[in-house]
């Protein structure tokens, strides 16, 4: 999947986005703490990785991938990849694909935390 269709994914978690009914919105909200009373970090709902740290929901979903298809051409192919996807309430969206390699998970994890520490940087002025 493209990374832009994979934040699109991403971005029905909006709670303001009209895909998932107001049940189901409930139903992540109540999630956090149904399995872990007290429960004030990440939980894992519908699939994603989430918490309220900075808003209702942001959320995370990321992996590794491997597949193997065919070429237009018929020849065999086959990618593996490491990636990661966050979309936080106020819409702010990244996704990395990084190929697989015995580093790839160090690399990406240090890739987010520059990213993480660039966000933190990052000033909205008033409209």
């Amino acid at each position: 999947m493209p990374g832009p269709d994979y934040l699109a994914f991403l971005d029905i978690f909006s709670p303001s986005h009209s895909f998932l009914p107001d049940s189901v919105k409930r139903w992540i909200d109540r999630a956090q703490t149904k399995w872990s009373p007290g429960n004030t970090d990440r939980w894992y709902a519908l699939g994603v990785n989430t918490w309220a740290g900075s808003g209702r929901w942001t959320v995370s979903h990321g992996g590794i991938l491997n597949s193997d298809g065919m070429s237009p051409e018929g020849r065999p192919t086959e990618a593996s990849v490491v990636s990661h996807a966050y979309r936080a309430p106020d819409g702010t969206a990244v996704f990395i694909a990084l190929n697989w390699s015995p580093h790839a998970q160090r690399d990406l994890d240090e890739l987010r935390e520059d990213i993480g520490n660039a966000h933190k940087l990052v000033t909205v002025l008033p409209q």
